[in-house]
Formats: C-alpha cells, sequence, structure tokens
C-alpha cells in the first residue's frame, strides 16, 4: 500500500520512474558527456536514434527541457483538477515517464473524480509522443504533430479503441457516460504503457481485456518514454502486410514501391 510509505520513499519510487522514463543514459549524457562518437553510441544504446541537433549532446539536454515543462505542466494541472500537491507532484512524474506508479492506494481510482481522470489522461498521451514532435510543435509547428505517422497512428488506435470498449462495457455500466469514462482512461494507459487504473478490469469481458492487452503490446511511440513494441512497428506491419498482399495478386515481375 504506497499510501502508508514515508513521504521518502514515495519520491524514492515516482524519481525513479521519472529517471528510467527518460533514461539513466540520458541523464548520464547530459550531465557528463562530451559531444562525439561516444556519446552517440551511448545514445543509441537507449534504444533512440532521433536528433533535435547535429550535436547528440544538445539533442540530449532539449530532450530534458522538454520533458522537465511537461512534468511542471503536468503538476499544475494536476493540482488545479482536485489533487494536493504532494500527490500532483507524483503522479506528474510517474504520468508523463508512461511509468505509473501512484501514492495513492488504488492508483488514480481512489479519487472518484472524472476531472482527475481527465487531466491524467493528456500526460500520459504527451509522454508516449516523440520528444522530436514535442519540440517542433514548441518551435510554433503545431502541424508537426499531426504529420507524424506515430502520432496519427496514436490517435486512430485511441479513437477505434475506445469505440470497442465502449459498445464493449456498455451493459456493463449501463450507461453510455460511465462506460466511455472508464473505456477511455484504461485504453489510453494501456496504449501509453502507464499503467494507472480507474476500472477493475477483471469484470471486463474477454473481448475488452483483449483490446487493453493489444494496446499494451503496441504501446508508444518511439522516441518517447513510452514502452511496448512500439507505433512505428505497427505502422511498419500494417503497410508492410497490406504491400505483400498487393504484390502477391500481381505478375512477379511487377514492381510494388513500399514507402515508410
Amino acid at each position: 500500500d504506497p499510501s502508508v510509505l514515508s513521504h521518502t520513499l514515495q519520491f524514492w519510487r515516482s524519481w525513479m520512474q521519472w529517471i528510467g522514463g527518460v533514461g539513466v543514459i540520458i541523464l548520464t549524457i547530459a550531465i557528463l558527456a562530451h559531444p562525439g562518437t561516444g556519446a552517440f553510441f551511448l545514445y543509441r544504446a537507449e534504444g533512440r536514434e532521433e536528433k533535435i541537433y547535429p550535436s547528440v549532446t544538445s539533442t540530449v539536454r532539449t530532450i530534458w527541457w522538454i520533458y522537465v515543462l511537461l512534468t511542471v505542466l503536468g503538476i499544475f494541472l494536476f493540482y488545479f483538477a482536485g489533487m494536493r500537491w504532494w500527490e500532483a507532484i507524483n503522479h506528474s512524474m510517474t504520468s508523463i515517464a508512461t511509468a505509473g506508479f501512484s501514492v495513492m492506494k488504488n492508483s488514480i481510482e481512489s479519487y472518484h473524480s472524472p476531472l482527475i481522470e481527465f487531466a491524467v489522461i493528456p500526460i500520459m498521451i504527451l509522454g508516449a509522443i516523440p520528444f522530436f514532435v514535442h519540440y517542433r510543435v514548441l518551435r510554433g509547428n503545431v502541424r508537426a504533430l499531426f504529420k507524424d505517422v506515430q502520432v496519427r497512428a496514436m490517435i486512430l488506435l485511441i479513437l477505434v479503441g475506445i469505440l470497442i470498449l465502449v459498445l464493449e462495457n456498455y451493459a456493463l455500466y449501463k450507461s453510455f457516460l460511465p462506460s466511455l469514462r472508464f473505456s477511455a482512461f484504461q485504453l489510453i494507459s494501456g496504449l501509453t504503457t502507464t499503467g494507472h487504473q480507474t476500472a477493475d478490469v477483471h469484470v471486463w469481458s474477454p473481448t475488452a481485456q483483449i483490446v487493453v492487452s493489444l494496446m499494451m503490446i503496441i504501446g508508444g511511440a518511439a522516441g518517447s518514454t513510452a514502452g511496448g513494441t512500439k507505433l512505428v512497428r505497427a505502422v511498419l506491419a500494417y503497410r508492410g502486410t497490406g504491400w505483400w498482399f498487393r504484390k502477391a495478386s500481381l505478375p512477379r515481375d511487377a514492381i510494388v514501391s513500399f514507402k515508410l
């Protein structure tokens, strides 16, 4: 029960998830590393490829500034939604890190507040969006958010997934709004691999559980704090399957281009 832990242990759990979300190696590069090939190899070892600046060190420091900015945004958003300052700080750290630890016994469900739940949703989504996209948006290029193939795939999966879950859970919650409330939160929490919880998914139908499980497998975008196999691989698999069927239906000598 995390709610009975001391503030020191509560913060330590949140701090570890916050650091791990953006990457321990990236923290090391931002503080200790000098520009060069060594820093780049460490950067790639973290599972990242995107570069905001030619220098990996400059890229990493920009990522950290964006990460801190989004964390502060989450703190104020959660506080004004109804959390106390201590809870807002911890939940913002674990939400933007898409990690999911809570200082409450029953996670976000402990608040029984639709306003808090709707405040947590955008922070989880922001954590699952590539930092390169965040950088371009903060520089004024808002269109970059919708041009990115991973962001478009995330929006599509969220809309389709919520629709399926709302229909599937309607009989359980006996009303549209509660079904939408709990279905949307759990699906987004699963897709971003955050793990915050507001509903007892054990009582959901097998179909609803499978939908959430598939979202967890896909996960968030590459270059974000989210886990999973990454959205870019899901898009690649989807388009690659369509390309294979087109190629299989044409003569052997036909050239069928494949672009991503």
